[in-house]
């Protein structure tokens, strides 16, 4: 049984001087699975000739097999990508949709993946209609009713996130999913926040696409993402950079698109056995739970609210708090705030109040949060 809190910090690079509350936003890279990528980096590196010839596509398509036995489905229907923000735009670059064509999305939508919209179909006479979801969330019935009402025979692609980026709440995108296949609308899930975090059966949620970042919850190195394409879609989607494997398949397209660093997707399978070693389905229970407590210790202390309910919540956590700011204010406060305090917290924008996001794992503990309660009134001056 692995012993939660405070002592983990010495089985990551994370520096012990700071709180590290966090972990949502980039996650971190234990010490085992980054020496697994060095290692990968100077196999490479000894023979590149027969590496790249010989070893990379089976390595690659073993990964591959082993993310489809932990999130669902075929090795054939996964392919890598460096980070769902990536793969997002190969869905957009290979969507056949013509002026006229409607796409949503909630105003939860990740603010790089609004922008890839804007560029690959806002310019082509396509409608981008844009959901506001408001905080707090009292019932996931809302957003998808918020949803259902926005559906027409105009709508092509919808676009949702599993667990929100701001607002860190898990959307219903089973019951979304199921509406949208009614009404002939594609799905594609920006799941940034998915693997490793939740327990994940892909192709059980209905959805027609769905991308999610390995580097954040699953322990993966920076640069390790993946892309799931639904069965007979996969000839439609291509990546961003068209290279030789144009018009040979999903994994002909996107594992070769020219010579690269793949180390980072290689030590998946280290990742994998990082996060079972930490409890792997327990992990995450016990990190939602600690998310859950902290997030419910900050609101009452703080006099405010939690972004949505208990049902929704996973292994991050945002409160509103009762300060007004808008985007600029926000990033002053988070660079002011982690430099006065040496803790890694991220403070967010909604609508004009400002809201504080927090991250459980391994390496924390309710009594960090406690010193994130003291630290907030201090700085807000919240008596």
């Amino acid at each position: 049984m692995t012993d939660y809190g405070r002592s983990n910090i010495a089985a990551f690079y994370l520096d012990p001087s700071v709180l590290h509350l966090n972990h949502g936003a980039y996650g971190a890279v234990p010490r085992r699975v980054m020496a697994a990528l060095q290692h990968y980096q100077t196999e490479a590196e000894a023979r590149c000739s027969t590496f790249f010839r010989d070893r990379y596509d089976p390595m690659l398509t073993e990964r591959l097999d082993l993310v489809a036995r932990r999130y669902g489905g075929q090795g054939c229907e996964w392919v890598f990508v460096e980070n769902a923000t990536a793969a997002c735009n190969a869905i957009f670059l290979s969507c056949r949709l013509e002026a006229g064509d409607e796409i949503l999305f909630t105003s939860a939508i990740y603010g790089a993946v609004r922008n890839a919209l804007l560029h690959w179909q806002g310019t082509r006479g396509i409608t981008l209609t844009e959901l506001p979801m408001r905080l707090p969330v009292e019932d996931p019935a809302q957003v998808v009713d918020l949803v259902r009402a926005a559906l027409s025979p105009k709508v092509k692609l919808l676009v949702i996130d599993h667990v929100t980026s701001t607002s860190a709440l898990r959307l219903p995108v089973g019951e979304i999913a199921a509406l949208c296949r009614e009404s002939s609308t594609r799905v594609l899930v920006d799941g940034a926040h998915g693997p490793g975090q939740i327990a994940l059966d892909v192709p059980a949620l209905g959805v027609d696409y769905y991308t999610g970042n390995a580097h954040k919850w699953h322990f993966a190195p920076k640069g390790c993402a993946m892309l799931w394409v639904r069965p007979g879609l996969g000839g439609t989607v291509h990546p961003t950079v068209i290279s030789h494997g144009y018009r040979t398949g999903l994994h002909g397209e996107f594992n070769w698109i020219g010579t690269r660093d793949a180390s980072a997707w290689f030590a998946f399978r280290d990742a994998v056995e990082a996060h079972d070693g930490f409890g792997g389905k327990a992990l995450m229970r016990r990190n939602r739970d600690l998310a859950a407590e902290a997030g419910a210790c900050l609101a009452e202390a703080l006099g405010t609210v939690v972004a949505g309910p208990p049902e929704m919540q996973v292994a991050m956590s945002t409160i509103l708090l009762p300060v007004k700011a808008d985007a600029t204010a926000s990033e002053r406060i988070q660079r002011d705030f982690s430099t006065h305090y040496a803790m890694e917290t991220s403070f967010v924008p909604w609508e004009d109040r400002l809201a504080i996001r927090i991250s459980a794992q391994v390496y924390n503990e309710l009594e960090d949060y406690e010193t994130l309660v003291t630290a907030l009134k201090d700085y807000f001056d919240l008596s």
